[in-house]
């Protein structure tokens, strides 16, 4: 089975969407998929995404970053059509609602699929009539979650065919570890003793450590020696570090930046709760 994969991301950098979309390629490749990827890879060094690259046991066709929306579109809609047309795969899969607009415009008769993350459904305007349109040409979408499917259907996209299947984890690589590792980043960050709070993901408004941040004077009422690790792409960090500095918790918010996947599982352990509030922005 031949399987084209697009998306707007992919590792070594951060992003769920692109994590979802490398696991998928992985397992489906195990499982003796011919599976391409084509993706943008952004937000780490050439080196490590090349070498990321070629250790996978499928094809990656790396994105140019361009500026200009009108340049970026056509340069992706025709690496996409060469790929089609070169690969003649039997299954197309969509990662995102960009993904999904050109393979509705350029599959033809191959069967495509798209994954439904949630933030698609939010879209207003040209980029709503967009979504009714490419979703509804596609063969299947599946949805991460019942909440995803429901605003799927409350923008109007009536899918040919369903599915919803929640996002799993990586149980080989997210596990238990006791010891030296979680002690010694601890004590790297000076925080031994501390109470942690973790949130993982891009800073921004959507992801909500702004909610964490302005809970914290009344947390801190109850937990004194709470901290607040923030660890992901730091879009907004100088606001949100503004905004502690107001609140008076200045000292008990760190933004740790990007954290290498390898890493995460000892910054995990290491937290006492993991916080994920993702805002609905309207």
């Amino acid at each position: 089975m031949r399987l084209l994969i697009l998306s707007p991301e992919f590792p070594p950098g951060p992003g769920g969407i692109g994590t979802h979309a490398y696991q998928l390629a992985r397992y489906l490749c195990e499982r003796g998929w011919a599976v391409t990827v084509v993706t943008a890879q952004d937000y780490a060094p050439n080196s490590e995404i090349a070498d990321f690259n070629a250790r996978q046991p499928f094809q990656i066709i790396r994105l140019a970053r361009l500026r200009g929306v009108p340049i970026r579109v056509l340069y992706r809609a025709g690496v996409f059509w060469r790929q089609i047309r070169r690969l003649k795969p039997d299954v197309i899969l969509a990662a995102n609602e960009r993904a999904v607009w050109a393979v509705a415009a350029l599959k033809g008769r191959i069967p495509a699929v798209a994954v439904g993350h949630g933030t698609e459904f939010g879209l207003t305007g040209l980029q709503a009539w967009l979504n009714r349109w490419a979703y509804a040409r596609l063969d299947h979408i599946v949805c991460v979650s019942q909440f995803t499917w429901d605003m799927m259907i409350r923008q109007g996209i009536a899918p040919r065919r369903g599915s919803i299947i929640p996002n799993g984890a990586d149980e080989a690589h997210f596990k238990v570890i006791d010891g030296a590792p979680v002690q010694e980043f601890r004590a790297r960050h000076g925080l031994d003793q501390a109470r942690l709070l973790l949130t993982v993901g891009h800073v921004t408004e959507r992801k909500g450590q702004q909610v964490v941040i302005r809970a914290l004077p009344q947390i801190l009422k109850e937990v004194p020696d709470v901290h607040y690790l923030v660890a992901g792409l730091p879009a907004l960090k100088q606001k949100y570090s503004a905004l502690a500095e107001s609140l008076g918790v200045a000292d008990r918010v760190h933004f740790l930046g990007r954290v290498a996947h390898d890493e995460l599982p000892v910054l995990m352990n290491a937290c006492d709760v993991f916080i994920m509030t993702s805002c609905i922005l309207r």
